[in-house]
């Protein structure tokens, strides 16, 4: 349990990292990877980014198949928890970032659980990657009207 919330912790301040680097940083092609504006669209791409980093120092043979299953936890129940709670959170950015890090705890518990690993999911794991971020890349240049995209205020 201790190494499931050190990893959580660590992933997380990469979120955080991620979140203030944006805030400076605006050279175009770090939009892949980095929130371009409040929305839960861009708070996707920041967990998968930080997912992503962390595997990629994990010494772990699955480390890209944890990365794929980890993020998609985390997105998925950040995306639950935000509908679930919309307007107690829409405004508040501390309550948003409360929400990241369980998302991100609960991809963490539930991935700790995975046992089995074929050596297939590497490069479907790594295939998937390259497609996430093709669709982070296509959404943040052509985002769809409904509440993901749209600014948080």
């Amino acid at each position: 349990m201790k190494k499931i919330l050190k990893n959580s912790i660590l992933i997380f301040l990469l979120c955080v990292l991620i979140y203030v680097l944006s805030l400076f940083l605006k050279v175009p092609i770090l939009r892949i990877v980095m929130p371009t504006n409040n929305s839960l669209f861009s708070y996707f791409k920041m967990i998968f980014t930080a997912e992503f980093l962390f595997c990629l120092f994990d010494k772990k043979r699955d480390k890209y198949f944890k990365c794929i299953v980890r993020s998609s936890i985390a997105i998925l129940s950040q995306l639950i928890i935000y509908v679930l709670t919309y307007f107690y959170i829409n405004s508040n950015m501390l309550l948003i970032f409360i929400t990241i890090f369980i998302s991100i705890f609960l991809g963490e518990v539930i991935t700790s659980r995975v046992k089995k690993y074929r050596s297939f999911y590497k490069y479907l794991s790594i295939t998937s990657i390259v497609i996430v971020y093709y669709l982070f890349l296509y959404f943040t240049d052509k985002p769809l009207n409904n509440f993901i995209f749209t600014y948080i205020k």
